[in-house]
């Protein structure tokens, strides 16, 4: 009889459960491939799975096609460095500092999963060119084993759990789009009667707060999708035209001015208006917002206004039709993070350069493996906002293993095993803990979604 608590698990998450059995199954089937093909490190298959995983077909794919691309380049640029100085240490150790600051930087400007490919770029670099540096003769069979694990990783991923996984969630966050947009205009035409209290004034604060949740999701639920970048600018633009307008009517709302004062009735009318549109759909037809006295909106004081309400309407029609080429001009730009990603850069480089300067000047024999870890959680935790955190449990897993290693002593086959065991778990960390970081919250910025 099962645990009451296993029991009660499989019973109320039914889609977490068979997401989990589809990535067992999926990892078990790419590590079996990996081995019939005798390629260096299969376990990399298994891990490839487990860190692309992702509860929509989408997010699947969109994450796929990031480990690929930032898999590829890392490994290219990794047979490129010692290609080129293998028997200039200090320079390869330059090369590859430099290049993985560009990639910490990199992190820390772009969205998403293309934050995640940034990252994979940059360890990716350092565990070809790293984890057998004293023969440099191996480094493109490393790298073919790195490339061709992930794409196996890829495909095995695909192959079972994209097609056990429902696709994207589009319609749901187009319909809470739809009536949170609705919710919003009706309460702002309450706010211009002056009938709402202070608890009204929190729920309208509640309905801007849910906008913003919309634009936090609409990476995770549009990536992937045909037209990806076409839907996610449509909704941008319509949050920014719904968020224009609540603030324009809280102006007017507390204005004092006798100019504006004659607005509010013709504004409520445009305001009811388009709440029936947004909760009822619009249809490609409709006939322009009409003022209080019945005629279509014209210029006035209320002009931009109804021009973003205006617009809210048309890019609620465009999200409900299929996409076209081009994206539009974006009302709700987000700005990028060029502060952030100079503090990332200089960070890592500010980490690598004096341990590899250490490793080039005492020669230890596992120095390569010390920058190598170096290299990964600097890159991963460089443009996280939560990195002392991370970094906080990391020290704490890594002490937890060596205390356990010592408790069972170390004998020399103890001794190779646990030098095989570093590097290899290292590698398997490499890959798994970006999984982990890039769910964590990083603002607007960072991979979302493991």
């Amino acid at each position: 009889m099962l645990p009451t608590g296993l029991r009660s698990f499989l019973e109320r998450d039914p889609p977490r459960l068979r997401l989990g059995l589809a990535t067992v199954a999926a990892a078990w089937l790419a590590i079996v491939l990996a081995a019939a093909l005798d390629l260096p490190n299969g376990h990399w298959a298994g891990v490839t799975v487990l860190t692309v995983s992702q509860p929509t077909r989408g997010l699947l794919f969109e994450k796929c096609l990031w480990r690929l691309v930032g898999t590829t380049a890392g490994a290219l640029v990794g047979i490129g460095l010692l290609a080129a100085f293998a028997t200039q240490p200090a320079a390869a150790l330059v090369g590859l500092t430099a290049w993985l600051a560009c990639c910490a930087g990199m992190s820390a400007l772009v969205r998403h999963f293309r934050s995640y490919g940034a990252v994979l770029a940059g360890y990716t670099c350092a565990i070809v060119a790293l984890i057998d540096f004293d023969h440099p003769a191996s480094v493109q069979h490393i790298a073919f084993g790195r490339i061709a694990c992930t794409v196996i990783g890829v495909l095995a991923a695909t192959a079972v759990t994209g097609l056990l996984m429902p696709p994207s969630g589009r319609r749901s966050l187009l319909d809470r789009a739809r009536q949170s947009g609705a919710e919003l205009l009706e309460r702002c035409s309450g706010l211009l009667t002056g009938s709402l209290g202070a608890a009204d004034q929190g729920a309208l604060l509640a309905v801007v707060a849910r906008l913003g949740d919309l634009d936090a999701e609409a990476d995770e639920v549009l990536d992937g999708a045909p037209g990806a970048r076409w839907r996610k600018r449509r909704l941008r633009n319509l949050l920014a035209s719904l968020l224009l307008v609540a603030s324009r009517t809280r102006a007017l709302a507390r204005s004092d001015d006798p100019v504006q004062a004659q607005a509010p009735p013709e504004l409520k009318a445009l305001l009811d208006q388009a709440a029936l549109r947004f909760r009822y759909k619009d249809s490609p037809g409709s006939t322009p917002l009409a003022s209080a006295d019945g005629q279509p909106a014209v210029a006035g004081p209320l002009a931009d206004t109804r021009a973003a309400l205006t617009a809210a309407l048309a890019d609620l029609r465009d999200l409900e039709r299929a996409p076209v080429v081009g994206n539009g001009p974006a009302r709700l730009e987000t700005p990028l993070d060029w502060q952030g990603a100079v503090r990332a850069a200089t960070r890592t480089a500010l980490c690598i350069l004096p341990m590899g300067l250490a490793w080039l000047v005492t020669g230890w024999a596992a120095g390569s493996l010390m920058l190598l870890g170096t290299c990964v959680f600097v890159t991963l935790l460089s443009a996280n906002e939560l990195g002392a955190a991370m970094i906080r449990r990391i020290v704490l897993g890594v002490l937890a293993g060596i205390g356990w290693r010592l408790r069972r002593g170390t004998t020399p086959a103890r001794k190779a095993l646990m030098t095989v065991s570093r590097s290899r778990g290292l590698m398997g960390g490499a890959d798994l803990v970006p999984g982990t970081v890039m769910r964590l919250p990083t603002g607007s910025r960072g991979a979302g979604a493991g």
